[in-house]
Order: C-alpha cells, then structure tokens, then sequence
C-alpha cells in the first residue's frame, strides 16, 4: 500500500477518456491529479480539469505544455 498519493498527469484531459480518466482519479482514494494537457487551441484551455470532467473544481488547470505536468507526476 502506498504511504503518500500518487500523482497522476493526463495528456487530452478534455476528450471523452481524458474526462474519463479525471473522474477515475478522483475517485481513487490513492492518487490526485497533478496535471491536465489540452491541445494549443482546445476551447477548454485555462479551465479547470474537474470542472470539465463533470466532478468540481480541483485547482489544476489545463494547459498545453506538458512539461509541468510531467515534472510533478509520478
């Protein structure tokens, strides 16, 4: 079993298995979510990945670099 959460990154977090995988995370009590990639000019950029997955607002953003994305996930 694990002794800290792990921190999970998800590339296309706003398509339909990216919106998916949000919520899974979410609800695995063992994981968060770090991070969330969109393309450069998704609609949904600057918003919030829960908010666009349907399971409230988590405070990480998505964005078009991947790179801090993958710095802080496991």
């Amino acid at each position: 079993m694990l002794d800290r959460k792990l921190k999970v990154g998800i590339c296309g977090a706003a398509g339909r298995m990216g919106k998916m995988l949000v919520q899974q995370v979410v609800r695995t009590n063992h994981s968060q979510l770090c991070g969330a990639t969109v393309i450069e000019n998704d609609p949904s950029r600057g918003c919030d990945a829960g908010e666009v997955a349907g399971v409230g607002r988590l405070g990480v953003l998505l964005r078009p670099s991947p790179v801090d994305m993958f710095e802080s996930a496991d």
